[in-house]
């Protein structure tokens, strides 16, 4: 009958340096799919990445602020303000302290 055990002499043994390589390299791609993962899981707190933004304001003192020519708008404190620029990539400037004229 046959034999199995039959070894081609062209047949070329990988070194055991490939295999670990290998392992590594599957092992950094694992890791690279993971971290993507994760940050497309997250909510994006601030433009730019999650995390970047100073939200937590005290409500402590109107301001009145506007972006160029738009309305001028009141937020609870010059902190919110600065917080809205941050979280939807605006460029809101305080104008004056207490709430804007009507």
């Amino acid at each position: 009958m046959f034999s199995f055990a039959y070894k081609n002499p062209n047949r070329k043994v990988l070194p055991k340096v490939r295999r670990v390589q290998s392992s590594t390299m599957r092992l950094i791609i694992l890791g690279l799919l993971i971290v993507v993962v994760t940050a497309a899981a997250m909510p994006a707190t601030s433009f730019g990445g999650p995390g970047r933004c100073r939200c937590d304001c005290p409500l402590n003192e109107e301001v009145c602020a506007k972006e160029g020519n738009a309305k001028p708008e009141t937020f609870a404190s010059k902190c919110q303000v600065e917080c809205f620029n941050c979280t939807q990539n605006k460029e809101y400037v305080v104008i004056h302290k207490g709430k804007c004229p009507d």
